[in-house]
């Protein structure tokens, strides 16, 4: 029965993909702020693992499934080798961005 629904315009199509494209770029500039003001305000080891964590998500963020998991795979790398844990990375991340 699902060929009885109307199908949308191509153009509405278009400007979906186009905004979603706006979206994303919007977000990867986000991350890559706050990469930025984590290395700044605390260079070092820790992070620079920050920062490598965020570069990887802003440039795995268009492809989705596949980039979420690259990301969670960085974090618990992060965690092995120097002993953070994610969600402190990731804490730590966001309390710099707001005292930005």
């Amino acid at each position: 029965m699902a060929w009885l629904q109307p199908r949308m315009p191509r153009s509405t199509e278009a400007s979906d993909r186009s905004n979603t494209v706006a979206d994303r770029r919007l977000l990867a500039a986000s991350i890559q702020k706050s990469a930025r003001i984590c290395y700044q305000s605390s260079p070092g080891a820790y992070s620079q693992s920050i920062l490598y964590s965020q570069r990887f998500l802003f440039e795995t963020s268009v492809q989705g499934y596949r980039g979420f998991v690259i990301v969670v795979f960085i974090s618990f790398v992060n965690s092995v080798i120097f002993g953070i844990s994610p969600q402190l990375q990731i804490e730590e991340c966001i309390s710099m961005r707001k005292n930005f």
